[in-house]
């Protein structure tokens, strides 16, 4: 579940139970939060459609936030989520009531603003194009 939809001790608490029955977690679409590096889980960090928690301002894909949320050993996989398919026209939305200082700098979003999610990758779900950026996702983020 997002660190943005559940509160912190939820977070942590899934994050310990997946390390005591040997399971992986997954970040949600919020980003990876110290709550979720601190129940040692092995985890799934997954990037919302259109890469915004790796993205750089203007919504490009930054190398270096990939390779740093790559470099903790407990990320043991980067999920490229294309569509939201449960959302038909429309993405999902993190109000921003719930928007907090925390929230906002574990998601790389503005404090106190709505989080809206794309309801698909805005490169694309076209499979020649995103077979293309898998490569260079893997090698920048070794």
């Amino acid at each position: 579940m997002s660190f943005g939809a559940i509160s912190r001790p939820a977070v942590l608490a899934l994050s310990n139970s997946g390390q005591l029955v040997g399971c992986w977690t997954s970040t949600g679409e919020c980003g990876l939060s110290p709550c979720h590096l601190g129940g040692s889980a092995d985890i799934v960090f997954s990037d919302r459609p259109g890469e915004i928690r790796c993205a750089r301002p203007g919504g490009r894909l930054s190398d270096d936030r990939l390779r740093d949320i790559a470099s903790h050993d407990q990320v043991q996989m980067i999920e490229n989520k294309l569509s939201q398919g449960a959302k038909p026209g429309k993405g999902g939305m993190l109000a921003g009531g719930k928007v907090k200082a925390e929230i906002a700098a574990v998601g790389g979003i503005p404090a106190g603003q709505d989080s809206i999610s794309p309801n698909r990758h805005v490169a694309g779900a076209n499979r020649q194009r995103q077979r293309g950026r898998t490569p260079a996702r893997r090698a920048n983020s070794s």
